[in-house]
């Protein structure tokens, strides 16, 4: 059974609904976690590390070693974008830390 996490995770920017301009740049907060350092891939699984995937519209597009990322340029209309914190082996946890928005590009 995989380990489950406290870490709890949310996109501060952008929010909901909002109407951006692409490149933009993708604001997180993870509390109750660290961000394990980037060559931490294996060896004992903690609840309170680990790392971030970001996805827009389904495909990941970085692994961020900082809690904002820059997303290269988007077209326009309504884009979805999902954080999930991982694991240090880029499994999801037990009880999955999922973060989404919905948002659009001018």
């Amino acid at each position: 059974m995989r380990p489950s996490t406290p870490a709890t995770l949310e996109i501060t920017a952008p929010s909901p609904n909002e109407v951006v301009s692409s490149p933009l740049a993708v604001q997180l907060r993870l509390e109750h976690a660290q961000l394990a350092p980037p060559a931490q891939a294996g060896g004992a699984i903690r609840g309170d590390q680990g790392h971030i995937h970001l996805l827009v519209d389904g495909d990941l597009v970085a692994m961020p070693l900082t809690l904002v990322q820059r997303v290269g340029t988007l077209p326009r209309g309504e884009h979805t974008i999902q954080a999930e914190f991982v694991a240090s082996d880029h499994v999801a946890f037990a009880n999955r830390v999922v973060a989404a928005v919905t948002f659009r590009v001018r």
